[in-house]
């Protein structure tokens, strides 16, 4: 008996609670230097850009940024980035943990993806605070030097 009722929680659990799931993201365990930069690489490949820049108007649904530097994508000098809150259309809203999170006055390094009006990224993906993007600045620069845009503070 307590062997189905085990069962039953273990499905309960995993099945039927699927809103409760966090994001999970899938990274290599003890990563080769050689690696890094293959999957550096692909992940550029596969956005639509990569740039670097500083949050100027955040609100629940868009962040805008100033853009400091350009790996990949369109010249420009702000970028509106989605969050990934949806408006439901009947007074509720929707988002997931694999959301990113911005902060207004916060320096970020990008990988976007989607339409250029409809661009976002997630808590997988390489984007990440500027103080924590040093190596990974490094390593793009080793693809394609930066292009530099609006001169931030």
């Amino acid at each position: 008996m307590k062997k189905i009722t085990l069962i039953v929680s273990v499905f309960v659990l995993l099945f039927l609670s699927g809103d409760a799931l966090g994001c999970v993201c899938f990274f290599m365990e003890n990563p080769t230097a050689e690696s890094i930069k293959l999957e550096r690489q692909k992940d550029f490949s596969e956005a639509t850009a990569v740039f670097s820049g500083e949050v100027v108007k955040l609100n629940d649904f868009e962040a805008e940024l100033k853009v400091d530097k350009i790996w990949k994508g369109d010249s420009a000098d702000y970028v509106t980035m989605l969050t990934g809150i949806t408006d439901n259309g009947n007074g509720t809203y929707s988002s997931s943990s694999c959301d990113y999170t911005y902060k207004l006055g916060e320096k970020y390094l990008i990988y976007a993806y989607g339409k250029s009006k409809k661009l976002k990224t997630h808590s997988c993906s390489r984007s990440r605070l500027m103080v924590n993007s040093v190596e990974e600045i490094l390593g793009l620069e080793e693809i394609i030097p930066h292009k530099k845009m609006n001169k931030l503070p």
